[in-house]
């Protein structure tokens, strides 16, 4: 039996592997950022634990950096 969780990610669980993609000038797909998320927490005491992957401050959703950036930074409630 597991619990309560005490780290993240969960014991016994993979790290996470986030890949979040835009395009550089020529139009091309490229990877902006390979990571395992930015805002990662246990909650409930220790019963559960989230990992907000990627967040965005509008819609439709914009790829550029200024987003990318503002992703890592603001954590979302």
């Amino acid at each position: 039996m597991y619990g309560p969780i005490t780290s993240f990610p969960a014991q016994g669980l993979r790290t996470p592997k986030r890949l979040i993609t835009g395009h550089n000038s020529a139009g091309e797909s490229v990877f902006i950022k390979e990571d395992g998320g930015d805002h990662q927490s246990i909650m409930v005491q220790g019963i559960a634990a989230q990992n907000v992957f990627y967040s965005t401050r509008g819609f439709p959703v914009d790829l550029n950096q200024d987003d990318v950036e503002w992703a890592h930074e603001t954590k979302v409630n």
